[in-house]
């Protein structure tokens, strides 16, 4: 899940280098089957694709809660509790299509 807008970054985590491309071809591959890792063209190491950071924040997920026509970028306190204690820990993707 990601905002769908462009200009999404992604970063190695332990350099901070731009490694948007080298992701892009590796999550193809993963949805063709792949590994859901890659050999990171900055550090050389290898990064499960959830864990490089992406800018703005986007996540790996099997499902999601989609709030439409909310009116707000920002849920209350007391939802986000009521969220995190049914579903337990969750994160904000902002999707703006």
């Amino acid at each position: 899940y990601g905002n769908q807008r462009g200009g999404f970054r992604v970063q190695c985590p332990e350099t901070g280098q731009n490694i948007a491309q080298e992701f892009g071809a590796a999550h193809r591959a993963w949805k063709g089957g792949g590994p859901r890792s890659m050999r990171c063209p900055s550090c050389g190491g290898m990064h499960a694709l959830e864990r490089v950071e992406f800018v703005p924040p986007a996540a790996f997920a099997t499902w999601a809660l989609v709030f439409s026509d909310a009116g707000s970028s920002t849920l209350s306190a007391a939802a986000l509790a009521q969220i995190d204690g049914t579903l337990g820990p969750t994160q904000c993707i902002i999707r703006r299509p």
